[in-house]
């Protein structure tokens, strides 16, 4: 390929570099001078697509002063990721994606950031994960085939703010330990088969905002989407002020939207869609001025949408969708209901608009008619009077 022909002609040479990135390259082979850079201290690199591209054991492995390691679409020939990456004993930041490893890999890493996503890593989440990753800050694992539950030992991660285990198939109970996360920023659950009621895991959260909000001032991201949660969503989810997301869409919740969630002032996106939430959407959330995105469709809220503050901006029918009771702008002003809720007629509207219509139009062709007949007629009395007019006009007729 020239491009990695290039590659080892220009950067061969250069012993002293500290910071390569040649993911943009799509590269068909690791270059064979890597394993000479010593000096190397961030290395990213991504295979050619489609394709599973080997990684010479000699050569990434030997550079040991290597604090970040970001790889795409490789596999490893001859030696286990594991033993592979061993002599990596500085290595704080590790990115594998689409390389098929197994999930031992952080029995020999002492990392802040590890990236295992879209690997299908199978099994479960190992117990004695926190043991071996004390300052773990990130830990992606969504898009693989997971199972089982998460392990308790999840809560002793104190410094995780990223957890991203979406798109697998573990199921069970969320441990309550991982509420205790103080450093927890970002947390996406979504699209897995979780069966439990809210409350049950969410009564520390108070503990949370303390630690994590209230003190720190961070914002959290929460995504429990696609599970097979119920129950109904705890009035004292809206002592997270400092929440900016919060999708708990495509589950089996009930009950009715905590009034408070106004409380919740910094919230940009809401999504409680396909759920069994009833009542009306609270009064409270006009004041959430930050929200951009709203999402409460096949529900069975009712009464009238707010129309105050933000709401104005919220504007888009299917955000309210399928609420089969709910009215208001921008659904039409009357909704369907069961029987209870008539739908007025406008019949004798309807016939004075049809007779007005019928009347206009008879009129325009009349005017229409008219003018045609008199210009037809003002034309052929000028070449009847006109001698002159009327042998010319049939002359150019007759040459055409």
């Amino acid at each position: 390929m020239d491009a990695l022909k290039d590659v080892n002609l220009y950067l061969s040479e250069l012993q002293h570099l500290t910071y390569l990135d040649l993911s943009r390259l799509h590269i068909h082979a690791v270059p064979e001078f890597l394993g000479s850079m010593q000096r190397l201290r961030y290395l990213s690199l991504q295979g050619g697509e489609g394709d599973a591209i080997p990684i010479p054991s000699s050569s990434i492995s030997n550079l040991t002063n290597l604090r970040a390691l970001f790889l795409d679409d490789f596999t490893f020939t001859n030696l286990t990721a594991s033993t592979w990456l061993a002599p990596l004993s500085s290595l704080q930041y590790l990115g594998l994606k689409d390389m098929d490893l197994p999930m031992n890999l952080y029995k020999v890493m002492n990392l802040v950031y590890l990236d295992l996503s879209r690997n299908q890593i199978t099994g479960s989440i190992p117990e004695s994960l926190q043991p071996r990753t004390p300052n773990l800050r990130s830990l992606l694992l969504n898009d693989n085939f997971m199972n089982g539950s998460l392990p308790s030992s999840l809560g002793n991660l104190k410094f995780l703010s990223k957890f991203d285990v979406s798109n697998n198939k573990l199921s069970g109970k969320i441990p309550s330990t991982i509420w205790n996360l103080s450093s927890l920023e970002w947390l996406h659950l979504n699209n897995n088969k979780f069966q439990e009621k809210l409350p049950s895991f969410l009564s520390n959260m108070k503990n949370l905002i303390l630690l994590d909000v209230g003190e720190n001032q961070r914002s959290v991201n929460l995504d429990l989407s696609n599970n097979f949660l119920s129950g109904s969503i705890p009035t004292g989810i809206s002592f997270l002020s400092k929440l900016v997301g919060l999708n708990f869409s495509y589950n089996n919740l009930s009950g009715k939207i905590p009034e408070r969630i106004g409380d919740m002032r910094s919230l940009e996106s809401i999504d409680l869609s396909h759920n069994h939430l009833s009542g009306a959407i609270p009064r409270s959330m006009i004041d959430l001025n930050f929200l951009s995105h709203l999402n409460l469709s096949y529900n069975n809220l009712s009464e009238s949408i707010p129309i105050e503050n933000q709401f104005q901006t919220l504007n888009d029918p299917l955000s309210y969708t399928g609420n089969q009771y709910l009215s208001g702008a921008p659904l039409p002003k009357y909704c369907l209901g069961d029987g209870s809720h008539h739908v007025p007629t406008f019949e004798g509207y309807e016939d004075e608009d049809r007779e007005n219509d019928q009347l206009g139009k008879a009129l325009f062709y009349s005017i229409v008619s008219f003018g045609f007949a008199t210009g037809f007629w003002v034309i052929i009395g000028f070449l009847y009077f006109k001698n002159n007019w009327r042998y010319a006009c049939f002359e150019y007729v007759e040459k055409v």
